[in-house]
């Protein structure tokens, strides 16, 4: 929802309304599927709301296999302040999942894994879902030889992490949620990233929104200042970073070179309204200042 200004307390009539179908896996492979890389979309979806996501993915000809559930797919709302160049979102609460739903999922992403290069699994756990399916995912794709990218946060990516990820992406807050101690300075937050590469990580990417973006692979650690832009929509930049990342590692690029297109990818979705979009020639465009700035 888009307003000219927004106002607490008030009455707010929106001069823009767009539904879209949304969320991590959404997001992430739409952006993939825009890069010109084949994708699928896996996990839960239920309702009204689940089958607009699966018809708007249908109409982009983004391939897609989710679990019907009883509870309907949750509604996030995003609130645009064109005047103060804000966006405030109003997050639904996931509903519980069922035990067998889980274990369907999982038996759907082994049928995949087969012909898969990278898996990425984004997200907070809907309840019911066990906090080490995440890490069941991660070893799972090992045995089928196929790269991983875990996007989580806490209990879920801290069991995920011991099952050697190829990547892991939370941003500085969820990096200070997984390790329970304050981060204050960018050494601190270096070295607890260097903590989860000892610990089974064989990549820590770490975003701070438009401040910068940190990689590192327990040894070399590289920081990444982000190119400034008029940001409309930063929602969904963090999937659509994940996207680039994936894209980056199938392509056989350098791990520096897969954060470079993840930042790109990030930063291109910020430029757009909707989250999980971006525009081919904003990413090259991006890519090839972040290229001049080494």
């Amino acid at each position: 929802m888009v307003f000219d200004t927004f106002a607490l307390d008030k009455v707010n009539r929106a001069v823009h309304v767009h539904d879209h179908a949304a969320g991590k896996a959404v997001n992430a492979a739409r952006v993939v599927h825009a890069l010109g890389e084949e994708v699928i979309a896996l996990g839960f979806q239920g309702g009204d709301s689940g089958e607009l996501c699966r018809r708007e993915l249908d109409s982009i000809g983004v391939r897609h296999e989710f679990i019907e559930v009883a509870v309907p797919t949750r509604t996030c709302i995003s609130l645009i302040d064109e005047s103060q160049g804000t966006t405030t979102e109003l997050v639904e609460e996931t509903g519980p999942v069922e035990a067998s739903k889980t274990d369907e999922l999982y038996r759907m992403l082994e049928k995949y894994l087969s012909s898969a290069a990278l898996l990425v699994v984004a997200g907070t756990l809907a309840p019911g879902v066990p906090e080490d399916f995440y890490a069941r995912c991660v070893k799972l794709a090992n045995d089928h030889h196929v790269a991983t990218i875990v996007d989580a946060k806490g209990e879920a990516i801290r069991l995920a992490i011991a099952q050697h990820p190829t990547f892991i992406k939370p941003n500085r807050g969820e990096l200070q949620a997984t390790v329970g101690t304050r981060i204050e300075t960018d050494g601190e937050l270096i070295e607890a990233m260097k903590r989860l590469t000892s610990q089974g990580a064989t990549h820590v990417v770490v975003t701070d929104g438009p401040a910068q973006t940190i990689h590192t692979d327990g040894i070399e650690t590289k920081v990444f200042q982000m190119p400034k832009i008029k940001a409309i929509n930063p929602i969904g930049s963090g999937d659509a970073f994940a996207a680039g990342l994936a894209v980056g590692w199938v392509r056989n690029q350098s791990p520096v070179d897969c954060v470079r297109l993840g930042i790109a990818c990030g930063v291109a979705n910020a430029m757009t309204m909707y989250s999980g979009h971006v525009e081919k020639h904003d990413v090259e465009q991006i890519l090839d200042a972040l290229g001049k700035s080494e």
